[in-house]
C-alpha cells in the first residue's frame, strides 16, 4: 500500500510547513509520512484528508498484486 500524501498535499497548493501547522504535526512527521517512511496516525490522515479536500480512500493506492 502507498500513500498519495505528497501528491494530495501539492495538488491543494500547500506547503509541508502550511499543512503541519493546520493538522498540528511536525513537518518531520509530515514528510516522513509523504515518503513512505512512516504511517500517519488515523487521526491524522483523516485530517489531512479533509484539509485536501478528498477522501481517506482516495489517499491509498494499493500495491500490484494487493486483492480484497
Amino acid at each position: 500500500m502507498r500513500l498519495l500524501l505528497l501528491e494530495a498535499r501539492k495538488a491543494a497548493g500547500m506547503t509541508r510547513r502550511e499543512v503541519a501547522a493546520k493538522v498540528g504535526i511536525t513537518e518531520a512527521s509530515l514528510a516522513n509520512a509523504e515518503f513512505g517512511r512512516t504511517n500517519p496516525s488515523t487521526k491524522t490522515f483523516y485530517l489531512l484528508s479533509r484539509l485536501y479536500g478528498v477522501t481517506m480512500d482516495s489517499l491509498i493506492l494499493p500495491d500490484e498484486g494487493d486483492e480484497l
